[in-house]
């Protein structure tokens, strides 16, 4: 990663690594720049009058995700994740999940801060593999990643290792 930005506000300019994980939901952020990410949503949404907290479905699993009252995720910024050439736009409903709840509306966010010490500072889960189209191709060692309008143009190559 060479940089991620809420709407056109950098949040990170660390170059670092990022892992692509089908096994898990969610966008895992390093612990320095989840709390940059976190400080930033937060407020952007408090501008919206939200509240923020967080939110744990403990039926599912025990993590606790970022959450802020909501009426939709419309009012939310887009993420914006680089890596070298390309920059990969995750509009608000590709990372937050609407969830009603006791009279209130949730938008909780699928991302969080590394559980325990990964191996990439960032981890790129569901959240953001269901907002592309990616190519595995181990025989040549890459993976493709594909405009979800346009899979037939491939905008990266990140080689594996």
């Amino acid at each position: 990663m060479d940089t991620f930005k809420l709407n056109d506000t950098v949040l990170s300019t660390d170059e670092s690594s990022a892992v692509l994980e089908a096994g898990i939901p969610h966008i895992q952020l390093s612990h320095r720049d989840f709390n940059l990410w976190w400080n930033e949503m937060s407020k952007q949404m408090a501008n919206e009058g939200s509240i923020c907290g967080l939110y744990s479905n403990f039926t599912t699993d025990s993590i606790l995700y970022p959450a802020c009252t909501c009426s939709s995720v419309s009012n939310a910024p887009d993420f914006k994740i680089r890596f070298k050439r390309w920059e990969y736009q995750l509009s608000p409903e590709a990372y937050i999940t609407l969830v009603e709840e006791q009279s209130a509306t949730y938008c909780v966010f699928n991302v969080i801060e590394e559980l325990e010490k990964s191996i990439a500072p960032m981890i790129l889960g569901q959240a953001f593999m269901k907002a592309f189209t990616i190519q595995f191709n181990a025989d040549d060692g890459y993976i493709g990643i594909t405009s979800p309008s346009d899979t037939s143009l491939i905008t990266d190559h990140l080689w594996i290792h």
